[in-house]
């Protein structure tokens, strides 16, 4: 028993404050996991930003330069006036021009860019360039004629797009990448040329704008592309670009809204995708690996892990502690009943303990018990003398109803001898109610038994009463097996007989029976006037009135009621011709015979 309830107080006290733990961990974890997801997806959202404004600054910076080097007067005079002037000295006012204002980029995101102007073809000068523009390669020539290349595919597209810029990447020069604009120069008013000066083509290394892409990042792992009409024009990371090229173009394809993300598997890891759009054609794409999540939540983790262990052991020692001090008191209140069940004399009262709680509840109840045990003990004593002077008692009253019944036995023979035939029969009736009423021991019996009773009652009276009243009782034979209560329709015959008044006929008293569903009513009916059936009614539910009026019949009501429940009993109803209806409610109930 010592065992028992220390290990059970240990063990339910261990659990108790584990599933705390557990509980406490999980809120933690939940809300670290939140907080860290939330810090994950808002760095990501900031170098997705941060990554389209620099490709942005890129674009705004190579339109810019563009603008400087090809949008001066010098270079307008350059390219139309070429009265006396030879075509070298042209070529070579033309590249001073062109590189007047800046030269080459010097803004710090084209540091490793090169510019080229090609001419358009409608000046002279174009068809006078003998130096031919290759893509492949970079001279110290700055100025090329666009005769070589008009027909290029690259070309005609940097004409459609006007004056956006158009970028491109070639088989033969997979390092480097090209970004071409159509530059106009406002300067031109020679009716004879439109304001179209040529194409400007800037050609970068791709590790250049991989280091730019680069500069954005705030942790290794991370993927930037920039991409142009859906191409990739520079990628972080070539090699996982090269090795799962089909990949990254389905991820191209379904990339998600401007403030949504999406998840994507490349390279056996599992990546957030996140997008902006620089312009219609320009997009940025990030791809972080969702494992810098869990990188980054390890100390965490870790530190929680060490909380959870030292947690635990003080749990242990708790619960030990907690345990003992609870199932101490259980266990001297247990030791005291096993010691009062195998003792011989009667028990003796404990110390209580001073705990202010149900342990001394049990204490002092313990206490009392014994006290009560103690009191009780000499009552018996006390009682024990009394109990054989009452069994003596009981003993010799059950000779008295035998007495009763030999004398009226005796009285019915004397009557029989001297030719009191009236006497004899009343006095047989007699025994037979008293045999009836007085073996009570049953305080119900079938609804037969309790007719042939009545019948004998009906006997005595209609010798009393020189048979002046008529008697019909109409209970089917079916109905012989329900279940009443003893001595109930009695009470109502009598009180037909005493208090009803018939004014031209004969007193006539019908006891019948009917049957509704799981209610039995007996009908005890006379053909007297003058009930007040309300006040009646009203003194079967209050009981109030004259207390020597009516009891035979309240006893029955009552008796119906505590056997059944309040909704059945007596009530009186006036008939149709003017007598009174006793109308008795039971529940239908079958006797049960073995």
């Amino acid at each position: 028993m010592r065992n028992s309830i220390r290990k059970r107080t240990f063990r339910y006290l261990l659990l108790s404050m584990v599933l705390i733990v557990v509980a406490f961990l999980a809120v933690v974890l939940n809300y670290l996991d939140q907080d860290y997801r939330a810090q994950y997806a808002s760095a990501q959202l900031y170098m997705t930003e941060k990554t389209a404004e620099t490709v942005e600054d890129l674009l705004r910076s190579m339109k810019q330069d563009a603008f400087y080097l090809c949008c001066s007067e010098a270079l307008a005079d350059a390219l139309v006036n070429t009265e006396g002037t030879s075509h070298s000295v042209q070529t070579r006012l033309i590249n001073e021009a062109f590189m007047m204002n800046t030269g080459t980029p010097t803004t710090p995101l084209l540091r490793y860019a090169s510019a080229v102007l090609l001419v358009d073809r409608q000046f002279p000068f174009a068809e006078k360039r003998d130096a031919v523009f290759t893509l492949g390669g970079v001279s110290q020539l700055k100025v090329f004629s666009a005769l070589s290349v008009c027909d290029d595919a690259w070309y005609k597209q940097t004409e459609a797009y006007n004056a956006e810029i158009y970028a491109f990447m070639l088989p033969e020069q997979p390092d480097r990448v090209f970004f071409s604009r159509l530059q106009r120069n406002f300067y031109l008013k020679d009716s004879r040329y439109s304001d179209q000066v040529g194409v400007v083509v800037y050609t970068m290394p791709a590790i250049s704008l991989k280091m730019i892409l680069q500069d954005d990042q705030m942790s290794d792992g991370v993927v930037s592309l920039m991409t142009f009409n859906g191409q990739v024009m520079a990628c972080t990371d070539d090699a996982l670009l090269q090795a799962y090229r089909t990949d990254v173009d389905t991820v191209l394809s379904n990339l998600p809204g401007k403030k949504e993300s999406a998840c994507a598997r490349l390279n056996g890891k599992t990546y957030t995708i996140t997008s902006r759009s620089v312009n219609e054609r320009w997009q940025v794409v990030v791809l972080q690996p969702q494992e810098r999540l869990w990188h980054s939540m390890r100390d965490t983790l870790t530190l929680l892990g060490g909380f959870g262990v030292v947690f635990v052991v003080m749990v242990l020692v708790i619960s030990a502690v907690l345990s003992r001090r609870l199932s101490l008191p259980i266990m001297r209140l247990s030791n005291a009943m096993i010691q009062a069940r195998k003792a011989q004399t009667l028990p003796e009262s404990i110390p209580v303990v001073s705990s202010s709680d149900e342990i001394e509840y049990l204490y002092q109840s313990y206490n009392d018990i014994v006290e009560n045990i103690h009191r009780i003990s000499e009552k018996e004593r006390q009682q024990y003398a009394q109990l054989r002077a009452t069994e003596l008692k009981a003993l010799q009253s059950q000779i008295n109803p035998h007495f009763i019944y030999n004398t009226l036995d005796s009285v019915g023979c004397i009557a029989l001898m001297n030719g009191e035939e009236d006497i004899a029969t009343m006095v047989t009736s007699l025994i037979n109610i008293l045999k009836y009423s007085i073996g009570f021991s049953n305080m119900q019996a079938e609804l037969s038994e309790e007719v042939d009773y009545l019948q004998q009652y009906i006997q005595i009276q209609r010798l009393r009463y020189h048979d002046s009243f008529d008697f019909i009782c109409e209970i089917q034979p079916e109905y012989g097996r329900v279940l009443v209560p003893k001595l109930m329709i009695q009470p109502l015959v009598e009180n037909a007989l005493f208090h009803a008044e018939s004014q031209d006929q004969r007193l006539r008293i019908r006891v019948w029976c009917e049957r509704d569903e799981a209610m039995f009513r007996i009908h005890v009916c006379d053909n007297g006037f003058g009930a007040d059936v309300e006040r009646m009614n009203q003194w079967l539910r209050e009981g109030s009135g004259d207390e020597k009026f009516g009891i035979g019949i309240r006893n029955v009501n009552k008796r119906i009621q505590l056997m059944s429940s309040a909704e059945y009993g007596i009530h009186y109803a006036l008939l149709a011709d003017g007598g009174l209806d006793a109308v008795i409610t039971l529940p239908y109930k079958l006797m049960n015979r073995p």
